[in-house]
């Protein structure tokens, strides 16, 4: 929560909104990194908030985490609140649990995790995640790994292969859950360990 060099949030806003407009004016490429930056500045703006201060000492002490609106129905945001943590329901540009500033979860079902790697959706949005947080994790939810190699008919080794690239090439740890309590339990436990 708290901006590099020890700036002022005001500083830190004036900053990300200045890299987002001189960015997407010289680069037409760069909107969607812009996009990302403006979305941030919101977040810091409503953090700072004076009236979002005083909410914050009521709920201290409670676990807060951003959740992408789609995993509303999911499951997993009922247990987190099940788990006394305060969620904000988001409109996430990347990844769909946030932690933290730099801490964010990539959530995949297993059925969802393979096909992603069929379309080639998941190497794009990892590289988007690792690119944008610090501590980015993919966790892939309801499969051991015996059954996430009988999905689809998708030959083992292809599996094995991305696994060994996501944790190897991009750096980014792997967590297993067995389902949507599971799944919070271990989103909480990340949130935890980023307070």
């Amino acid at each position: 929560h708290h901006c590099l060099g020890g700036k002022r949030h005001r500083e830190c806003l004036e900053d990300l909104q200045l890299a987002s407009f001189s960015q997407s004016e010289s680069d037409p490429a760069a909107k969607d990194f812009s996009l990302h930056h403006r979305w941030i500045a919101k977040l810091l703006h409503y953090h700072y908030d004076p009236t979002y201060q005083r909410q914050e000492k009521k709920m201290e002490g409670k676990i807060r985490i951003f959740a992408d609106v789609r995993e509303k129905h999911s499951g997993v945001v009922k247990a987190l609140y099940d788990e006394g943590a305060l969620i904000e329901l988001k409109a996430l540009p990347v990844g769909d649990f946030l932690c933290s500033s730099r801490a964010a979860v990539e959530l995949k079902r297993s059925s969802d995790f393979v096909n992603s790697i069929i379309d080639g959706r998941l190497l794009r949005q990892l590289k988007e995640l690792k690119e944008s947080f610090e501590r980015p994790v993919l966790m892939i939810e309801g499969a051991d790994e015996h059954d996430l190699y009988s999905i689809r008919n998708v030959h083992p080794n292809a599996i094995r292969g991305m696994l060994a690239a996501i944790a190897v090439s991009y750096g980014i740890p792997i967590l297993h859950s067995k389902n949507p309590k599971d799944t919070a339990g271990l989103i909480m436990a990340i949130a935890k360990r980023e307070m």
